[in-house]
């Protein structure tokens, strides 16, 4: 009886925290309406980033090829 009890609270509780969410949001959305808000444009990276994010891409590329290609080269070098 008491695990019914908090668990119809704890239903309470969070209906009401969710229809605090929805409210807040709807209301922003209003705002935004009003506003004419938009989002700020996006900004380019510079070089610097762009190398980064390069050398990134590369760097995940080998992990992934190494680890597909260990096994079968420990299991190559290991089969005599």
């Amino acid at each position: 009886m008491l695990e019914q009890a908090l668990t119809q609270t704890h239903r309470a509780r969070l209906e009401a925290e969710i229809e605090r969410a929805r409210l807040a949001a709807k209301e922003a959305t209003a705002h935004a309406r009003e506003t004419g808000a938009k989002m700020p444009p996006r900004e380019e990276d510079d070089a610097e980033m762009q190398l980064y994010h390069k050398a990134g891409r590369a760097a995940f590329f080998f992990c992934i090829w190494f680890a597909m290609v260990s096994p079968i080269i420990l299991f190559i070098t290991l089969w005599d």
